[in-house]
C-alpha cells in the first residue's frame, strides 16, 4: 500500500482478495496480465497476502462466533440499475444509528475486516483516492458501499470481474443471471454471502443491513432463498440519464481495473443489454417479494425531498419510527455540499435509439419519451 497519487492507488476492485483466490482467478484467466499493468497486481498480491494472514484470524477468532450470529432482522435491499441513484439512497439510510451498512473497508477485506481493521483499515484510507473516478461521490473507508466488491472477492462469481479481465467479458457478463449458473455455484454464492451478513451483523451488534449492490437486482431469488423476509427498495430514473451515466461508468471502470487489453468495443450494446435483462428479471421476480416488503422511489424524487420521501419508504416498509433517523438526516443534508452531478449531452440520434430499445421500461416507470 503506498500514497494516493501512485499507479498502484488505482481503484481497483480485486484489492483485498484473498491470497489463494487470486491465484484461482489469474489461473482461470490462464495468467494474462499485460507488462503495464504488472505493477498494480505487484500491489493486489501484496495486499493479498496480508488479506490471507488476517483472514486465518478471522476464521480462528470470530469463525464460531460468526456460525451462530443470525440476521435477526430483515435486511433491507436497495435495488435499481447502475446510474439509478442507489447510491445516494444508501448513504442516506446509512445515517439512521438503528441502520448499518457494509463499508468501503469491509467490502474490500470481507474474510479479514474483523481481525484486520487496526492495521489494514489506516493504510488502505491512505490508497484510496478522495472520490470514486467515474463521479463526484466521496470515497472513505467508512463510506457505505457495494457488497457486490465483497462478493467478487470471496465468490469469484461476479460481472465485475469483467472489467478486470475484459477478454473474459462474455463469461463474467453471465454470472449477473444466477439461472445459468450450477447449482453448487448458487450454494457457494449465497453461503459466502450469509456469511458476510452474519460479520456485519456482528460487529454491528444487531442492527438492521442495508444492502446496495445493482447487480443483485438478477438475483431475488437467490436472495429471498436466504433472507424470506427481506425488504426491497427499487430506485428508478429517467432512462436517458441511466444510459449515458452507466456508459461512462463502464469506460471508468475498465480503464482503472483491466489487467490486459482486448474485451468489450460496444459499450452502448451493452448498457442496452443489460439494462434490458434487468427489467425482465425484475419483472418476473419482484412479484415473488410478500406484500409490504417493497417500496419504489423516482431518483428525480428522492432528490427534491429526500426526507419526503424516506420517511414514506420507512412507513411502506414497516421499518419502525422515522424519528430517531430525521436529526442525523437533516444535519447531514444542511452540511453537506450540493452534489455536483455528471452531465451528459445526448444527440438526438441517441435519445431516438435509447427510447426504441428501452420503450417498455420508459412506459413502465412512466418516463416521457
Amino acid at each position: 500500500m503506498g500514497a494516493r497519487n501512485s499507479d498502484a492507488a488505482r481503484f481497483q476492485l480485486l484489492t483485498g482478495i484473498d491470497a489463494l483466490k487470486l491465484v484461482q482467478l489469474l489461473a482461470r484467466n490462464r495468467f494474462r496480465v499485460q507488462r503495464a499493468h504488472l505493477r498494480s497486481l505487484q500491489h493486489i498480491a501484496g495486499v493479498s497476502l496480508a488479506a490471507s494472514f488476517f483472514g486465518v484470524l478471522d476464521t480462528l477468532f470470530y469463525g464460531s462466533k460468526i456460525a451462530v450470529t443470525p440476521v435477526s432482522l430483515p435486511p433491507v435491499f436497495i435495488l435499481g440499475h447502475w446510474r439509478s441513484g442507489t447510491t445516494w439512497l444508501h448513504k442516506l439510510f446509512s445515517l439512521d444509528p438503528r441502520c448499518t451498512c457494509p463499508t468501503f473497508f469491509q467490502c474490500t477485506f470481507p474474510q479479514a475486516f474483523l481481525s484486520g481493521e487496526r492495521f489494514l483499515k489506516p493504510r488502505t484510507a491512505d490508497d484510496i483516492p478522495p472520490h470514486r473516478p467515474f463521479d463526484n461521490v466521496p470515497l472513505g473507508v467508512d463510506e457505505p458501499f457495494e457488497e457486490e466488491f465483497a462478493l467478487a472477492r470471496t465468490t469469484l462469481i461476479s460481472p465485475m470481474l469483467g472489467f478486470v479481465f475484459p477478454q473474459a467479458w462474455r463469461r463474467y457478463d453471465s454470472h449477473c443471471e444466477p439461472e445459468g449458473w450450477r447449482r453448487r455455484e448458487q450454494r457457494r454464492w449465497q453461503h459466502d454471502f450469509l456469511r458476510f451478513a452474519r460479520k456485519l451483523t456482528l460487529v454491528s451488534s444487531g442492527r438492521r443491513l442495508i444492502f446496495k449492490s445493482p447487480a443483485q437486482g438478477y438475483r431475488l431469488n437467490l436472495l429471498l432463498e436466504i433472507f424470506p423476509a427481506a425488504k426491497f427498495v427499487l430506485v428508478v430514473r429517467n432512462p436517458y440519464e441511466v444510459f449515458a451515466s452507466t456508459r461512462h461508468l463502464l469506460d471508468s471502470l475498465l480503464q482503472h481495473n483491466r489487467l490486459h487489453a482486448g474485451g468489450p468495443v460496444d459499450l452502448d450494446e451493452i448498457v442496452f443489454d443489460r439494462y434490458l435483462r434487468m427489467y425482465s428479471k425484475l419483472a418476473r421476480d419482484l412479484p415473488l417479494v410478500a406484500q409490504g416488503n417493497l417500496a419504489r422511489v423516482r431518483f428525480e424524487s428522492l432528490e427534491r425531498r429526500p426526507l419526503e420521501e424516506l420517511k414514506r419508504i420507512y412507513r411502506e416498509l414497516g421499518l419502525g419510527d422515522f424519528a430517531p433517523a430525521r436529526a442525523p438526516l437533516e444535519r447531514y443534508l444542511q452540511q453537506s455540499a450540493p452534489y455536483q452531478k455528471n452531465v451528459y449531452n445526448l444527440t438526438p440520434a441517441e435519445k431516438e435509439r435509447i427510447a426504441n430499445r428501452w420503450r417498455p421500461a420508459f412506459e413502465s416507470y412512466g418516463y416521457a419519451l
